[in-house]
């Protein structure tokens, strides 16, 4: 449940607990499955992809919200 909090001029903040990030567990059933996900995870090579290829995009082009009063 969020919690409110006090601020300067009598407005309130609404504040949210998040949870930790917790490990993952990834279990393979052989060898060379393993070491494909190592490469693929540790890779320099972009994902050619054409939603990713949107989302960079849209990425490089968001301009952030001007902050409310």
């Amino acid at each position: 449940m969020p919690k409110r909090e006090e601020t300067e001029g009598g407005r309130h903040k609404m504040t949210t607990p998040v949870k930790p990030i917790r490990p993952t567990h990834l279990e393979f059933e052989t060898e060379s499955e393993m070491q494909n996900f190592i490469n693929y995870a540790t890779s320099k090579k972009k994902t050619t992809d054409p939603g990713l290829d949107r989302l960079r995009q849209l990425m490089k082009t968001h301009k952030r919200a001007p902050e409310r009063k």
